[in-house]
């Protein structure tokens, strides 16, 4: 984000803060990124975990979250998409 001059940036700035504390700010780079590449990138990340919970995290990735939502840039992962695939993964045991 450029902004010509500082002011026009402190309300921006103003703008997102309000957002953020409505719980309606979305990151629009991050936003673009699929539910599979942030998927991958968040369990990268995540320092903490041994190699055993990074394997069981990426295992239930690429078989239950990938395939039928992986494809989905994050933007458009909402609750009606995720019970859909919770249904999908009760019904099918």
């Amino acid at each position: 984000m450029t902004c010509p001059d500082e002011a026009a940036a402190k309300r921006w700035l103003k703008l997102c803060e309000a957002d953020m504390i409505r719980g309606t700010w979305v990151d629009t780079h991050l936003a673009e990124a699929s539910l599979a590449e942030f998927g991958r990138r968040w369990i990268d990340e995540r320092s903490g975990l041994s190699e055993r919970t990074r394997a069981l995290y990426k295992t239930l990735m690429r078989l239950h979250i990938e395939p039928p939502l992986g494809k989905y840039q994050l933007r458009q992962v909402d609750a009606g998409i995720v019970r859909t695939w919770r249904q999908g993964l009760l019904d099918g045991g």
